[in-house]
């Protein structure tokens, strides 16, 4: 429950980023279904992070098989210079993603559960980094 409190803080930081933004207003129903957007990433996430290894494995496929087609130059609307470029397989874009849910997920745990020792933060960390996500390129 403390990782679903922390995905909207960490939707909300995506969001902060301005290529993420447009990805996600062009490519998504997040306007519409906000809370649907949310499940679904963490959902992904949770597989991708805690499943056993060919179903967090799948997860991943599907995430990226997802994130191939999203890709598009930014429209005037979005804070980018004209034409800019945006590609949500930049690897860039995928650690900054990355980065908002970890950064979420302590902060959430340590508000909500217990604070979290440096040590914690530093295991949980580096454990995050060596899921089947991370273990692959991401194209």
């Amino acid at each position: 429950m403390v990782l679903l409190l922390a995905g909207g803080r960490a939707l909300l930081m995506q969001l902060a980023h301005p290529k993420v933004a447009a990805g996600v207003a062009e490519h998504s129903h997040f306007k519409a279904d906000p809370l649907g957007r949310l499940y679904r990433t963490m959902s992904a996430m949770w597989s991708i992070g805690f499943d056993e290894a060919s179903a967090a494995r799948a997860s991943l496929e599907q995430v990226k098989s997802v994130h191939r087609r999203i890709h598009g130059i930014a429209s005037p609307a979005e804070s980018l210079p004209l034409g800019t470029r945006y590609d949500a397989l930049d690897v860039e874009l995928l650690l900054w993603v990355h980065a908002t849910l970890i950064d979420s997920a302590m902060v959430a745990y340590d508000i909500f559960v217990k604070p979290l020792a440096a040590n914690e933060k530093s295991k949980y960390y580096d454990d995050s980094k060596s899921s089947p996500a991370c273990l692959r390129s991401p194209k």
